[in-house]
Parts: structure tokens; sequence; C-alpha cells
């Protein structure tokens, strides 16, 4: 999802990252992205982040699934 906001909407990846750095901490990052992390991890990293562009990219991608 991340790869599709910073594809579609690159303006907004500047505040992603900010927030993403700036709220967590780097081992935590490291491992939601080597799918490593737990569910509540992987939940505080996702909300650390503004939500509505990563709404609009699960939805996309779900369309695309199905499509």
């Amino acid at each position: 999802m991340l790869l599709q906001i910073l594809y579609r909407r690159g303006d907004l990846s500047k505040r992603v990252f900010t927030d993403l750095f700036k709220k967590n901490p780097i081992a935590r990052i490291f491992r939601f992205l080597d799918e490593e992390g737990s569910v509540g991890e992987n939940l505080r990293l996702m909300a650390s982040v503004p939500p509505e562009p990563f709404v609009r990219a699960w939805i996309k991608t779900q369309i695309l699934r199905t499509a």
C-alpha cells in the first residue's frame, strides 16, 4: 500500500515518511517491512500515519484483485 501511495500520491510522501519515522522506533519499521512484526506492532505503526491515503490504497488493491 505504501508503494501504491507513493506512486499515485507522491505529494503525501513527505508527511507519511515523517510521521512513520518520528512516531515509531526503527526496529518496528524494519520488522514491519520484513513482515515479521506482530499484529499489535503493525497496528501501532499503521495508526501513526495519516489513515486516509492508506484506506484509499487498500480499497484500490481490493478492487484490482477482484477485477
